[in-house]
């Protein structure tokens, strides 16, 4: 007869394996000792391999608790394409699942008999239905079977606390699935994270990590639903949610007006982008003060004044050298902007003498200056002839 230890990785599977580390117990142990008959040699070899796979499981299950800890608060798990989460979990303890099987195989009697293949889950010893051995103790044996059978209760005891915490986990997240309110939380927290990580790329290199194609494609999905949350949580690996991440944060500040830099670089904050936007194109109205220069134009904010390093600490993000290259790339005034060596320079110089910046005095003069624009605009427009 064929006997296979082989063991589905899923559902089913962590299923079986559990349910046969259960029934492992003195009675089943002597039993297997008995139909397979075991030698001390046999006994030592045992021994030696449940170590073995102890140690192994060890190693794995501390890797697996350590996975918990961020598997169900993180939308996007790697590595996780096509598979379904037992499918992972099980993966993550593949040497462990290997050992277990292979532990069941030695006990299983030598069946010469023409059968249907089986598993050894179902023809091991420590599985067995017929038990004779309920009137004995193990204390009858040699001190060699008491340290075997020690040795695999230990082990038994250990690979169900680290397949129960697998099922631990495929349960909460069927549970965040079910709840919208919680399964928003995470997503929201993990897109935040992600950006965390791609911004400070994004605003300093401008790179584009999509095609427009792919943001036209993105555009004709509804991610805000709901149902697509609960769909795609755990089927995203980090690599697709980094690209998710940057298509939502483009497209939101595109339906909200602002251009695709613009977008990344105020990605949660919209209302100061716009604000910052209308600033770049109304610099010269600000009030700065200019340095001559008779062979180009004047430049704008001298370096005694720090006017433009005020300014980029109240509009810039967290990489202030790409909202100057914003700055430059959109600034069409009658002034010639410094380098970004000279603003650099006189940061550093600010941040030695310990000189901060009232940001709030910046924005006031910047909505003040909307306001007044905003009001002309009516009145000009309001004094042109009709009909």
């Amino acid at each position: 007869m064929i006997i296979t230890t082989v063991v589905e990785r899923d559902n089913s599977g962590l299923e079986a394996i559990i349910e046969a580390a259960y029934k492992f117990g003195e009675s089943r142990f002597m039993e297997s000792l008995h139909i397979c008959n075991f030698d001390n040699y046999k006994v030592m070899q045992a021994t030696n391999l449940v170590r073995m796979y102890q140690a192994r499981l060890n190693i794995e299950s501390l890797a697996l608790s350590k996975f918990s800890e961020t598997f169900i608060p993180s939308y996007a798990t790697e590595n996780n394409e096509c598979f379904e989460t037992a499918i992972l979990l099980l993966r993550r303890l593949r040497t462990t699942i290997t050992g277990t099987m292979k532990i069941f195989r030695r006990f299983c009697p030598v069946i010469r008999k023409q059968l249907p293949k089986d598993t050894v889950l179902n023809r091991s010893g420590l599985v067995s239905q017929y038990l004779q051995w309920d009137l004995f103790g193990i204390e009858q044996f040699s001190p060699e079977v008491q340290t075997l059978f020690h040795e695999m209760n230990t082990f038994f005891a250990h690979l169900v606390t680290s397949l129960c915490l697998c099922k631990d986990m495929i349960r909460k997240e069927k549970d965040v699935r079910g709840n919208f309110e919680e399964l928003e939380a995470i997503y929201e927290d993990s897109c935040s994270e992600v950006w965390e990580g791609l911004k400070d790329i994004v605003e300093t290199f401008g790179v584009k990590l999509v095609s427009d194609e792919e943001l036209e494609n993105y555009n004709k999905t509804d991610h805000s639903s709901p149902n697509w949350k609960a769909a795609h949580y755990h089927k995203m690996d980090k690599k697709e949610m980094r690209r998710h991440v940057y298509c939502r944060f483009v497209s939101e500040g595109r339906r909200d007006g602002l251009d695709k830099k613009a977008s990344t670089l105020w990605p949660k904050d919209h209302d100061k982008g716009h604000l910052v936007v209308f600033s770049i194109l109304h610099l010269d109205s600000m009030g700065f003060k200019y340095r001559k220069n008779n062979k180009d134009k004047d430049n704008l904010g001298t370096y005694e004044s720090g006017d433009l390093v005020k300014y980029i600490k109240w509009a810039g993000p967290s990489s202030e050298i790409a909202f100057y290259r914003y700055l430059k790339e959109h600034y069409k005034g009658n002034y010639k902007l410094p380098s970004w060596q000279a603003i650099s320079k006189k940061m550093k110089w600010f941040e030695s003498m310990g000189i901060s910046f009232d940001t709030k005095a910046m924005d006031s003069q910047v909505k003040e200056l909307k306001e007044k624009v905003e009001k002309n605009s009516v009145l000009t427009n309001g004094l042109q002839p009709t009909g």
